[in-house]
């Protein structure tokens, strides 16, 4: 996407220091300090800091951290401001943490502070390219994230592609000229946040960023906790910090992982992911609103969010609560109207939160759920209506919309072939490299299911109607189902089996006579 001389006038450039420049120390020493809820003193250096302040940057005090979650945890105001200064801090304590074990592997001060300053940029701008309200809308039936050519040539969709577009094009030439002298270029924090580094060497600076362990989720997860006033994502962060090492596998990639110590911290960590989603991130009454603003959105922007980053990026949270107040009051819209009065649909039907043990029983369940939806919106179809019926299932690839804890990453096509594990654990004494599954009997039981609900919501006057229903199909109707299909398939087998049998019996005549 060209992006014109106007779309960088959002920032005034400074003129930089060189290397030899007295003011090195000063733009780099870490001389500023934030007063987080979460951290407690922050500090970050002057070139951080003028980061935070550009108007672009500004503009995520204005995108709310849960979207919706405000309605339901009136405590939830919070922010991706706070946050992404939060991921920037924890990206530089898990470089701290690393030194002693990255030093022993070869890596010298200069490269190591150079590789902390590169992925700390990428913490602080890894969401600057949220939308209005974070992941409302992000799902693909709403068609409100059009693809863009991203900054490696190819063409995706999602709010991490805008983002990654206005630290090129507009906050670009800034990263150049102010971390120049580091020797960090944009293009280095685009290729983190990408996940496009090629070095193996380097592989654990994309974990950092973006993986199992990494410093978003270490952030999100105490910070939602807060702010929401639960206690669902609280886990030790000093105990987790102080365990996490680099990982070297068998073809000498180094993989952030965890020493054995931190088995335990991790399961803390992992588990407060599990009671997050479903405690806090799929609220039955979070999901019907994120259904209404997700609707309204669509409604305002038909053809998508505008393509220009500036028009994109003057578009926030107040920005659309002042449009929905508007249509709420005029009338002109019922999803403004429901969201505005906090007039909505109830719940008449939730099903059990995760897939079952193996893959056979896996597809049993997926065939369950959309036989159900199948059966129920055959009875009360889909209408453009948000008092009517709505089914609910988390299909996106947001963040707090569908998890899976897995065994191995996805990159080997065969299991023959080597794999690396999705969370590494390091052994004390022989340095061997596993999964955290062979260490942790309840990781791996939640392991490798896609952790799911399903939810029918009803108007209020036909909730109890709409349970029974949805209660009949999903417990007798579907048994008898799978019953008649399974006496079906039987009657097929037999038929198949005759029919061989005739062709055999038939063939073994011709050749006697």
């Amino acid at each position: 996407m060209a992006v014109d001389s106007d779309q960088k006038k959002t920032l005034e450039l400074p003129d930089a220091p060189t290397k030899q420049s007295n003011g090195k120390e000063d733009l780099y020493s870490e001389l500023y300090e934030f007063r987080d809820p979460i951290h407690g003193l922050i500090p970050l250096n002057k070139a951080e800091r003028n980061i935070i302040d550009t108007e672009v940057f500004q503009r995520l005090r204005n995108i709310r951290q849960l979207g919706t979650s405000y309605k339901v945890y009136h405590g939830a105001e919070h922010t991706r401001f706070g946050h992404s200064i939060g991921v920037m801090h924890l990206v530089g304590k898990v470089f701290d943490s690393l030194w002693q074990r990255l030093n022993y592997l070869g890596v010298q001060a200069d490269e190591f502070n150079r590789l902390r300053q590169t992925a700390r940029i990428a913490g602080l701008l890894h969401d600057i390219g949220h939308a209005p309200f974070s992941h409302v809308g992000e799902n693909k039936r709403y068609g409100l994230f059009r693809k863009l050519q991203d900054v490696d040539g190819k063409e995706r969709d999602g709010h991490e592609v805008y983002s990654r577009l206005i630290i090129k094009n507009i906050l670009g030439d800034y990263i150049n000229k102010f971390f120049g002298p580091l020797e960090i270029k944009v293009e280095d924090v685009l290729t983190i946040l990408i996940g496009k580094t090629s070095d193996k060497h380097l592989r654990f600076v994309d974990d950092i960023l973006s993986g199992q362990l990494d410093a978003d989720k270490m952030d999100y997860l105490l910070r939602d906790s807060h702010y929401c006033g639960v206690q669902y994502g609280k886990y030790d962060l000093h105990k987790f910090l102080s365990s996490l090492t680099i990982c070297r596998s068998e073809q000498d990639e180094w993989q952030l992982g965890l020493s054995i110590d931190g088995v335990n911290v991790a399961e803390e960590f992992i588990f407060a992911r599990y009671w997050m989603f479903l405690q806090v991130y799929f609220h039955k009454t979070r999901r019907i609103y994120d259904y209404y603003l997700s609707s309204y959105l669509k409604s305002i922007f038909p053809s998508g969010y505008p393509l220009d980053l500036i028009q994109y990026i003057e578009l926030n949270d107040n920005e659309i609560l002042q449009r929905i107040y508007r249509d709420a009051k005029a009338g002109t819209n019922n999803w403004a109207k429901c969201f505005y009065e906090r007039n909505h649909s109830s719940e008449a039907f939730v099903s059990k939160p995760h897939l079952e043990e193996n893959e056979e029983k896996q597809q049993d369940d997926k065939d369950h759920v959309t036989w159900v939806i199948e059966k129920f919106e055959e009875k009360y179809p889909p209408q453009n209506d948000p008092l009517s019926y709505y089914v609910d299932q988390a299909k996106g690839t947001a963040a707090k919309e569908l998890i899976t804890i897995k065994t191995f990453l996805e990159e080997a096509e065969e299991e023959s072939e080597h794999r690396l594990p999705a969370i590494p654990i390091r052994l004390k004494y022989t340095n061997k490299i596993i999964p955290i599954q062979e260490m942790s009997i309840p990781i791996k039981h939640i392991s490798d299911k896609e952790i799911n609900v399903l939810r029918i919501y009803s108007p209020k006057k036909h909730v109890e109607k709409t349970r029974g229903f949805c209660n009949s199909l999903f417990y007798n109707e579907y048994i008898e189902y799978k019953r008649e299909m399974e006496v079906t398939r039987r009657k097929f087998e037999e038929l198949q089996a005759k029919l061989e049998k005739d062709r055999s019996d038939s063939k073994r005549r011709k050749e006697k006579y």
